[in-house]
Parts: C-alpha cells; structure tokens; sequence
C-alpha cells in the first residue's frame, strides 16, 4: 500500500476558478479510465466512482493517479472468470 497525497476532488477545489487545465484533465482522466480498466480486468466494479475516490502520488510520483476506497466494490465474475448474472433484486447501498 503506498501513501498517497490529495483527492482530485479537493486539488480541483484549490485551483483558480476551481477548474483543471485541459492538459492535466485529459492526463488525470486517461488515468482514471485506466484504473476502472484494470480493476474490471481482474473481475471487479468499484461503484463508488468519484474525484474524491482518486488522489495523486506523492514525490516522483506525483503525476500518477490513485484509485481509492473500495467499500462497496463487487467482484462480477465468478471461479471460472466469466460474468455472474446480475443480481435480480438490489438493496439500496449509499456512501458518505
């Protein structure tokens, strides 16, 4: 497990006007696509995506983007790695 620095969520919150560059968007949205990628490579969903859910590194690898908080995460595919059939009735799940 590695340290990581500020949520996205609260680096854009310190920015002028509260927005980021289109380049560091861009980068930090590839990013985050990426790690949805992986982690459903590996059979699972987060479903709790959001900025405050992704930070940067810290040092060297401060241009590196986090995913964080894995609650409510779910694994989609079963021993033989293909996809469970979904779920026929869900409780409601919330998170603060």
């Amino acid at each position: 497990m590695e340290l990581v620095g500020k949520s996205l969520a609260d680096l854009k919150a310190s920015r002028p006007n509260k927005v980021f560059t289109v380049p560091t968007s861009m980068g930090a949205g590839i990013q985050c696509l990426e790690a949805c990628e992986d982690l459903h490579k590996h059979g699972f969903i987060h479903r709790d995506l959001k900025p405050a859910n992704y930070a940067c590194g810290l040092g060297d690898k401060k241009r590196v983007v986090y995913i964080l908080d894995f609650g409510i995460a779910r694994k989609i595919t079963n021993v033989k790695g293909e996809l469970k059939a979904p779920r026929q009735s869900v409780r409601f799940k919330v998170s603060v």
